[in-house]
């Protein structure tokens, strides 16, 4: 049950008496047995009044058998596109969203705020959330993802502005998924072209890139993280011993990333205002 917070820490009211279920579905990705992270967000969340929060039971790739990780795990593919292969941690992580989208699919909602369990929403996000403008945004027609994390690279031309200091940009380049809110085109493109998985679940330019989802973000960022981030239970180390890095592939991956760079300097700078983050 949801509850308001007053000023003490106290629970004064059911908060569902007061608020109505929101238009879009929330969920929380949380390891079955990470209940102290569970505990911690139900009392973040709690305190925002958010309510209708649907905790999604994530998947620990280090639990993945040989069997499972062949029918859920594309290594081929992700080696072509993300120059190595995917450690097991990214590989349950991407399962892991995949799950919330199949739940937003199965929903009557238009969309969804998406959450890790290391989230710390800022007073403004649920505000921005909520707003009409996010709304409408995310509910035009086609796939379109907004971003509430920090990111790294984005352009500031025709920003939209939201009040309050707020704007939403154009990403060119990012990479967390602890909160994000994405529309019903958007899941099911995701779930067309990441299920087997293929591209880790953050890697937002290559999933627009293969599938043409709008990404799009919040500046200045309103969901940050928990030091609890610094014991992730969902993702573990990237490149550290992770078979197929560097080699071929790799290679080629590296020399995308730097031809996106002088296309940052030399078209995106000039003519669409490219920044990176504050």
């Amino acid at each position: 049950m949801t509850h308001a917070i007053d000023k003490d820490g106290g629970k004064v009211r059911n908060a569902r008496a007061h608020h109505k279920e929101p238009a879009f579905a929330v969920y929380v990705i949380n390891l079955p047995d990470a209940t102290m992270r569970r505990l911690r967000m139900e009392e973040h969340l709690e305190a925002l009044c958010v309510a209708g929060v649907n905790f999604v039971s994530g998947v620990n790739g280090a639990a993945l058998d040989s069997r499972e990780l062949a029918d859920l795990y594309d290594d081929k593919s992700a080696r072509a596109t993300l120059g190595r292969s995917m450690s097991r941690g990214e590989i349950g992580c991407a399962l892991s969203h995949c799950k919330a989208y199949n739940l937003l699919l199965e929903s009557e909602k238009q969309y969804a705020l998406i959450l890790e369990d290391d989230a710390l929403l800022s007073d403004a996000a649920l505000r921005l959330v909520v707003s009409d403008r996010i709304r409408e945004f995310v509910t035009e027609d086609g796939a379109r993802i907004v971003l509430m994390s920090r990111v790294s690279q984005f352009l500031q031309r025709n920003a939209i502005p939201l009040g309050g200091g707020y704007r939403i940009v154009k990403v060119r380049n990012a990479w967390f998924t602890h909160g994000y809110l994405i529309n019903r085109a958007a899941a099911k493109e995701l779930v067309v072209h990441n299920c087997p998985v293929r591209f880790v679940a953050d890697h937002w330019i290559e999933h627009e890139a293969s599938s043409g989802i709008d990404v799009r973000a919040v500046d200045p960022c309103c969901i940050g993280l928990h030091e609890l981030a610094n014991q992730s239970q969902i993702e573990d180390v990237r490149y550290a011993s992770i078979p197929g890095f560097p080699g071929l592939h790799f290679a080629k991956h590296l020399a995308r990333r730097i031809t996106r760079r002088v296309a940052n300097v030399v078209f995106y700078g000039p003519i669409f205002g490219f920044r990176e983050s504050r």
